[in-house]
């Protein structure tokens, strides 16, 4: 006898799941000028879960505001550093010391 197939997700839920991930980033957003960075840190891990339960990939400029290891959210302000070397980006999350490196400028 063959297994049934997981139930795929309704075009429906998908659309709320990203409209809840948006105002969940905008949320942590406004925390963290609030200087509110556990709400912040929650709302980030809430919007990551959300993401990972619908397959829904986040943008690239809410991607950068999270940590990948620790999931803390990276405040310009507070728990990141940010060094510009010659072609590179290095984002240094401030809770766990993990480096992001990221290219800009033309190729």
């Amino acid at each position: 006898m063959s297994k049934r197939q997981p139930a795929r997700k309704k075009k429906n839920q998908i659309e709320i799941a990203t409209q809840r991930i948006t105002y969940l980033m905008e949320l942590a957003d406004q925390s963290c000028l609030e200087e509110n960075l556990e709400l912040a840190n929650s709302c980030t891990k809430l919007a990551r879960n959300i993401g990972m339960k619908y397959n829904i990939r986040l943008s690239s400029e809410n991607r950068m505001k999270i940590c990948r290891s620790c999931n803390f959210y990276l405040n310009p302000s507070t728990s990141k550093r940010r060094l510009t070397n010659n072609k590179t980006v290095a984002i240094t999350c401030n809770n766990c010391d993990r480096v992001y490196r990221f290219p800009y400028g033309q190729k």
